[in-house]
């Protein structure tokens, strides 16, 4: 009582300020702002005092209500705010006041017309610019408020659909669609939403409802469907959903519609609740009629099921779910529409809930059950059909919505013997489809690359655990994959009975080409969601005979079985069957775990065969499998379990190349092995090493098989050098250089010299024979003054051995018609005779062999075989030293004959871009001109090879006056290390070089009696 009294003596003030501003107004003094301020005051404190509890009854309403219903009485003349202010004072009456009916019924059908007319924006009534947003959204709020005050009452219901009455709620009703539709703002939209909810919520009549249900459906329909020129905001749409829910569950309810249609002698009626009113037109003809009215409305209505927000979704689930559970009789032709919409909502994680709900109802309530049985058939029947069509989404929804069959399903009393087949079948044939599209557009030539050995390098050198889809070429077929697997693994996680990898195994040997292929894939998905640490009485318990695990186990089993088959099955298997065989192998042993050590023997191979595979998807997967089987039988790496089994591994390969087998995939096998193994592998090579130069005496005329052949062979010796008896240290060991070769004289040498011979008589001088040379000659060229060699025992001498005669093999093939092949063997012996030149007594003998082949290329028509010529000679020069010697000097007139040639080679080549005048500027053209790269190569390789002949034979002056001639001019532009070289043999030479390539002015000395120095040319 005293927060009564004490919001009147707040309120008694504004009123009476508010009721004196009006009638000034009325007398033409025109006090607009005075009242505008007066009803902000006024709507101010009423929110107030309202927020207190007990502070505001249905007397201060009515006290209030006096002014406000002078300023109602003159809103024609009054300003917009003014009218805005007043009507938020008036909803506040209406919602806080007169919240129990107390609302005279003749003042609340007066404030309908008015509301009515105020929110109107059809100029008949009102002038249209009086009906801003802001007025219209406060009339409709009042409205909502004058709604729900009526409904506490059944007299305020009763009053409101009245004769008097009709009219003007029609008219309402009319405008608060418009609202709705039409609302130029979302604050208008939402005002009228909430004020049409309210009114369906305070009707009972059914045959006024139903009068109003068709203007309403179809305008909400129209509102609610997804359109590209606006997007209605989420809380327009919620209400609108919510209206229409609650118009069906009033009108169309199974409760209802039994007592609409004719009652039979079988038929119990259920008594519903007394109506003041008899129905008269609502009839089994109406209900029809109307159920197939609203088909379409709610096939447009279904669509906000792609809407982001979660309220939409649930109010769109809530609204399907009223349907099947309320409305299931009269709607019966919509049920399976609002199912379809349940189960594709329900897929996300967020609806888990309603996921439940619906499966619960299906438990309870047969009917639901039949309808899901029958969606799960007409989807299991168009899946083929729509996964041929171009649209990703149309084939998830379908997708979506058989899997969420089929796991409400499981869970009722359905017999899913069938269902569960009948899964499989379709799954089938959809993936079939999906892949058919990649098999129609030739795309499998795409996929298959040949086999490089740099591509196997690169694969050794990774060590993946996780497959890469092989069945996915483009992102709609890897999003539909994803889908299924994804969906699959959640059947899984709640259905472990599932048997779908039992049910399609019988197909999978009796199918073909891209059906084979999507069975393959489906039972391996299903086989990948099953855990055989399950406990198997557990397991028993909660699937039965089923699937148990033991038929987990053997299903798995049989799918390795198969997967062998294919593996060593090299007649036109599609590749993308062997990738899946590799991921079956791969599963079976990661379950097995070290048990799968005793499979070894009949799985290491096929996957290791398939390494050389044509295709590279084939290829990854070889090698992603091997990992993977490493990683499960405990071995460190792929290299460990090779060693660990390379007695079988290299008794299949030997029997290959024994039976004269020429495909490509053993040496590929034995290639990757030693890649993988590395040097540890070699010492059990011996036997197969045979069995290749077996191999390349039978068949030297196929040069693809003996390039391939001696890729294996190099990629063993590279890896042999590898081996820590032979591998290259930094320092490598330097050479004893011969000191009984002829040397150079320095200028103390000289000086000494000519001391000599001016104290001897001029008469006693004769010309010297050798001025520069020693009197006594050095030993013949063809004898090496060197101890007698004891015979040592070479480091690691099983690797060296194979080293020495896979090099030893190379004189043989240099003369081979592929230069591809000539160029591989000096690659080989780069890789070698480093490694090799550790035991001399091994080696020397070597290099005599392969000395005819290797300068026999020396003429070769390649110019590239020609560079490796050199590179080997001068790699011999620096391991053998002083052994070179008379090979050098018989060679020496081949390798000036070589360098004039190059010479004329490379200068044609720059005359046509530039003129030169000098004819020795070799080195210059190549930096100034453009010329061939493999004429640089070669020039490069000559530099190369007479550098180490300076600096590891020691020649005589002649032959190091012709280095110093092919290399000048000698200047800073030629190498340091080049120049540090021929200053160490001879730096006089290399002064005077220097001199004659540039002069510049000497001080002569003077001339003397006996003596004069010669002049420098």
């Amino acid at each position: 009582m005293e927060r009564r009294n004490e919001a009147f003596q707040r309120l008694k003030p504004i009123c009476i300020a508010l009721s004196q501003s009006i009638l000034a107004f009325a007398s033409n003094r025109r006090n607009a702002d005075s009242i505008i301020q007066t009803l902000e005051t006024l709507s101010k404190t009423l929110e107030d005092i309202t927020s207190r509890p007990d502070a505001f009854d249905h007397k201060l309403a009515d006290y209030v209500f006096f002014p406000i219903s002078q300023v109602l009485k003159a809103s024609r003349d009054l300003p917009v705010q003014a009218m805005e202010a007043c009507l938020r004072c008036l909803c506040i009456l209406i919602s806080k006041g007169w919240t129990k009916s107390n609302i005279d019924q003749d003042l609340s059908g007066q404030l309908l017309i008015f509301l009515t007319l105020t929110c109107d924006t059809s100029g008949k009534t009102v002038p249209t610019g009086l009906a801003t947003d802001e007025l219209r959204a406060a009339g409709f709020q009042c409205m909502q408020a004058l709604f729900q005050s009526l409904r506490t009452t059944s007299a305020g219901k009763a009053s409101l659909v009245g004769t008097t009455n009709v009219p003007s709620l029609g008219h309402a009703v009319s405008v608060i669609l418009e609202g709705v539709v039409n609302g130029e703002s979302f604050q208008v939209q939402l005002a009228a939403a909430d004020a049409l909810q309210a009114l369906v919520a305070c009707i009972d009549d059914l045959e006024v409802l139903s009068s109003f249900l068709p203007g309403i459906v179809s305008s909400w329909t129209k509102a609610l469907t997804p359109n590209t020129k606006g997007r209605r905001h989420w809380r327009v749409l919620v209400p609108g959903l919510r209206v229409i829910e609650s118009l069906l569950r009033a009108l169309l309810s199974d409760k209802v519609v039994k007592r609409l249609l004719p009652k039979t002698e079988d038929t119990a009626v259920e008594k519903v609740p007394a109506k003041d009113h008899i129905i008269t037109k609502l009839d089994e003809s109406w209900v029809k009629a109307t159920a197939a009215q609203l088909k379409v409305a709610i096939s447009n209505i279904n669509r906000l099921r792609k809407h982001e927000r979660q309220d939409v979704q649930e109010a769109v689930l809530d609204f399907n779910l009223t349907l099947l559970t309320e409305c299931s009789h009269a709607l019966a032709d919509s049920c399976a529409l609002a199912a379809e919409t349940i189960l594709l909502l329900i897929q996300s994680d967020t609806n888990a809930a309603y996921r439940d709900k619906i499966a619960m109802l299906a438990q309870n309530n047969s009917a639901i059950s039949d309808l899901l049985s029958t969606v799960f058939r007409n989807e299991q029947i168009s899946l083929v059909r729509i996964m041929q069509s171009n649209d990703d989404q149309a084939k998830e929804r379908s997708l979506g919505k058989l899997f969420g069959a089929y796991t409400i399903l499981a869970g009722t009393e359905v017999d899913m013997s069938m269902v569960s087949r009948m899964l499989g079948t379709g799954l089938k044939d959809s993936v079939t489809t999906v892949l058919q599209q990649s098999v129609e557009r030739n795309t499998k030539t795409a996929r298959v690359t040949p086999v490089t050995i740099s591509d196997m390098s690169l694969q050794t050198s990774q060590k993946s655990l996780t497959f890469t889809s092989p069945l996915a070429e483009y992102k709609s077929q890897e999003i539909i994959l994803n889908f299924v697997s994804r969906k699959l693994k959640s059947l899984k996680g709640a259905q472990s009975s599932l048997p779908l990898a039992s049910d399609l195994m019988p197909a999978l040997r009796a199918s073909d080409k891209t059906s084979q292929v999507a069975t393959f894939w489906l039972i391996l998905q299903d086989l990948r969601n099953n855990h055989d640490d399950v406990d198997g009485f557990m397991n028993d318990m909660l699937v039965g005979d089923l699937y148990s695990k033991d038929q987990s186990v053997s299903l798995r089993e049989q799918l390795y079985s198969f997967s062998l088959d294919v593996l060593e099955d090299d007649d036109s298997v599609d590749w993308r069957l062997k990738s899946l065989a590799l991921e079956a192998v791969a599963l079976h042993a990661q379950r097995l775990g070290a048990e799968f050590k005793d499979e070894l023997v009949e799985a290491l191979y096929p996957i290791l065969h398939h390494l050389g595979s044509d295709s590279g998807y084939v290829r990854n997967h070889a090698m992603t499998c091997l990992n993977i089987v490493a990683d499960s039988c405990g071995y460190s790496d792929a290299g460990e379990l090779i060693v660990s089994n390379v007695d079988y591994l290299v008794n299949a390969v030997a029997l290959k190349l024994n039976a004269f087998d020429v495909s490509p995939q053993g040496p590929q096998v034995l290639l990757m092995m030693v890649r993988l193994a590395g040097p540890s592998l070699l010492p059990y090579l011996e036997d197969t090493l045979e069995s290749i130069f077996a191999a390349l005496e039978d068949y030297h005329g196929y040069t693809s098989l003996v390039e391939l052949l001696f890729a294996v062979l190099r990629t063993m010796a590279e890896e042999g050098v590898k081996s820590p008896l032979l591998a290259i240290t930094g320092d490598s060991e330097t050479r004893q250089k011969d000191s009984t070769r002829w040397k150079p004289s320095d200028l103390t040498q000289l000086i000494e010299i000519i001391q000599g011979l001016s104290k001897k008589p001029v008469d006693d001088l004769a010309p010297p024979t050798s001025l520069l040379d020693p009197e006594e000659e050095a030993a013949t060229n063809d004898q090496v003054d060197n101890p007698e060699p004891t015979e040592t025992q070479p480091p690691s001498p099983k690797t060296y051995s194979l080293l020495l005669k896979i090099t030893q093999l190379t004189q043989h093939y240099l003369t081979s018609s592929s230069p591809s092949l000539r160029t591989s063997l000096f690659s080989l012996l780069r890789t070698t005779i480093p490694t090799l030149a550790k035991h001399e007594n091994s080696f020397l003998p070597l290099i005599n062999t392969l000395w005819p082949e290797v300068t026999s290329r020396l003429f070769d028509e390649e110019v590239f075989v020609v560079s490796g010529s050199l590179d080997i000679i001068s790699m011999m020069c620096e391991h053998s030293g002083s052994f070179m010697r008379t090979r050098i000097d018989a060679l020496w007139p081949e390798l000036l004959s070589l360098h004039r040639r190059v010479t004329r080679e490379i200068k044609s080549g720059t005359q046509k871009s530039q003129q030169h005048t000098s004819l020795d500027l070799t080195t210059r053209n190549l930096e100034v001109g453009y010329v061939d790269p493999s004429r640089k190569s070669l020039w490069k390789s000559l530099e190369k090879l007479l550098i180490s002949i300076v600096e590891y034979l020691e020649v005589d002056a002649e032959k190091f006056d012709d280095v110093l001639r092919i290399l000048g001019p000698i200047d800073e532009k030629l190498g340091e290390r080049t120049k540090k070289v021929l200053e160490g043999f001879n730096a006089d030479a290399v002064w005077l070089a220097q001199y004659r390539a540039a002069p510049w002015n000497l001080k002569a000395p003077q001339k003397v009696s006996r003596f004069a120095f010669a002049q420098i040319v």
